[in-house]
Parts: C-alpha cells; structure tokens; sequence
C-alpha cells in the first residue's frame, strides 16, 4: 500500500479513503464528520516524512497562503494551492483513528520557526511498521502548542466517542487529555502528545475502528 500523505488530485479522480476527495472548485470535499465550518490557517510549509527520511520537501521559499492546513472534528487537512489555471491541487488528510502523536515546538526567534508535528504508522510490503511524520512550520508567531493541544483534544474526543472497545487505561489517557494543561517543561525540540488507540493507516481503517 502507498500512503505519501499528500496527493495532486483532481474533481473526476476517483473516491480514496486515504486522501481527501476535490470538488469542482478546486477545494476538499467536507465529510459528515469534518463538523461545521472548515477554518483554513496559511503556514510557511509542510514535510512529510519516511521513518525521518523526507518524502515531501518543504517548497524552499513558500508563499503566505499558498499551504494551509485545518483541523476538523475527525481530521487533519493538508491543501497546497496551484497555479492559476491548474485543475489539480496537493491535497493529503490524516485521519484521527490514525494519528499515534501530536507534537509541538514554539519559536524563540526570527530563525527558529513554530512547528507542529503529527505522526503515524502504516504497514510496509513486507510487514515492518513503517512511520509517517508529518511537519508543520506554522511560522515564527503563531503558538504552535494551541494548535496541537487543540488537535490533541479533538482526536480524544473522537476516540471516546467512536471506540467503545478501548481498553480502560487508554480511555483514562484520552479523557486526561480532554482538559490539557501546559505541560511542566517543553523539550529543546519537539514537545510529544500520545494519543492512544491509533491504528495503521489503510483504506479499511478509515472508519471508526474498534481496539482493545
């Protein structure tokens, strides 16, 4: 199974869970889940990585508004915009049942931007757990922990509501996280979140899955 995280992807290109499905305006389709009205932040760049080994460069001088990402009630939303005229855009999701970490690092300067950062886990070919760490550089003034405190809240919300199966201990873990507190010390790089419960990533765990 290929799962790249983001995708150019077109209006007549066929369903795939693993991405977002594009409209006729050239923007993501909303799912029952995604709840009310999508807000879209602009962000400097975003880099997917292999097991750390980078798959998806961050673009070497992005624009403002040009990548912008959302956090809805069951995902997280990639889009980079085209060039006028184009019929295709990069698009990529990722799901909550999928999401194992949420980390974050405030800036401190000028050359030390904010970044958010989420993490997940699929299957290789040959069976070997193979990680997708997806790197958000939301710039140097935006509060990188808001945003993943903020998304930390929503995939426990999700889990709760949509995992009755999950074991006590990680619905203790999720519930704790529901009213989250800055944490005692943030790392020197990045500041992780678990979030427990999370499953591989693949077509059939797109939905709701149930974990013990």
């Amino acid at each position: 199974m290929v799962y790249t995280v983001m995708a150019t992807r077109g209006p007549g290109d066929a369903r795939d869970a693993l991405y977002p499905t594009v409209d006729a305006r050239l923007s993501i389709a909303s799912e029952d889940r995604d709840g009310g009205r999508v807000k879209w932040l602009p962000v400097a760049a975003v880099r997917v990585d292999d097991n750390e080994t980078p798959i998806e460069p961050a673009p070497a001088a992005a624009e403002s508004g040009d990548t912008t990402i959302a956090v809805t009630n069951a995902r997280v939303l990639l889009r980079r915009l085209g060039t006028d005229g184009s019929k295709t855009i990069a698009v990529g999701h990722l799901r909550f049942p999928w999401i194992e970490e949420v980390g974050f690092h405030n800036s401190t300067g000028p050359d030390d931007p904010a970044l958010v950062r989420f993490s997940t886990h699929l299957r290789g070919d040959d069976g070997s757990v193979v990680h997708r760490v997806v790197t958000i550089d939301v710039g140097p003034t935006i509060d990188a922990r808001d945003i993943a405190l903020s998304a930390a809240v929503k995939v426990a919300d999700f889990r709760l509501a949509t995992m009755p199966n999950l074991s006590d201990d990680k619905r203790w873990t999720l519930a704790k996280l529901r009213t989250p507190k800055k944490p005692a010390r943030e790392e020197p790089g990045i500041t992780s979140i678990r979030l427990p419960g999370s499953v591989h990533v693949s077509a059939e765990t797109a939905i709701p899955a149930e974990v013990s």
